[in-house]
């Protein structure tokens, strides 16, 4: 699926493989696969996501995400930054909701194209928000990267594994394999998993 068209598009485009875009009583996303997803605008509102969770989940709800197969998505947004987990591409926007899990998952070849002097330009295999007692772990996550070239060292061009924005009481994040930064030679700086 393409959102925009390579070197024409410079508004924001959105593509989304699977998207729970509402408050659900409870959700399992289980044993899917998506794949080669490109969004193509450059504007700064715009990403490209495998699976993304509402941002708004309540946190009674009971949220699973596990033994999915994340790969081939691309964005070449402008979108700055991680606010509430957003990010230009990521594999998978967990919004864990009440003791929410986010296992056995497996998220490969995430990239940002947009090769502009952007600062902080984030792309994410997992990333967390908004839950309460969540759960990330046995998810193998690597082939991340971002073109952008940006040169501000307090803001440089991120990639990272394992995001967690936010959550109450505990977010517990163990038993993960991430493999990111590989013969990669822009200005990005690489995390393993932020907090």
């Amino acid at each position: 699926m393409r959102a925009g068209t390579s070197g024409l598009t410079t508004g924001s485009s959105i593509a989304s493989g699977i998207n729970a875009s509402t408050t659900p009583t409870s959700i399992s996303v289980t044993n899917n696969t998506v794949q080669n997803l490109v969004s193509y605008g450059t504007g700064t509102a715009g990403y490209v996501r495998g699976i993304n969770g509402s941002t708004a989940i309540s946190t009674t709800a009971s949220y699973t995400v596990s033994q999915n197969t994340i790969t081939n998505l691309t964005s070449q947004s402008g979108l700055i930054g991680y606010t509430s987990g957003n990010t230009s591409a990521i594999g998978i926007q967990f919004s864990g909701g009440l003791n929410g899990t986010c296992s056995q998952n497996t998220v490969s070849n995430i990239s940002n194209i947009n090769a502009a002097a952007i600062t902080n330009t984030v792309v994410a295999g997992i990333s967390t928000i908004s839950g309460l007692n969540n759960s990330v772990f046995r998810n193998s996550i690597c082939g991340l990267s971002n073109a952008g070239t940006g040169t501000t060292a307090t803001a440089p061009p991120v990639v990272v594994g394992i995001l967690v924005r936010s959550g109450t009481t505990s977010v517990n994040v163990y038993n993960n394999m991430i493999s990111i930064g590989d013969a990669q030679t822009t200005n990005t700086s690489f995390i393993g998993i932020m907090l």
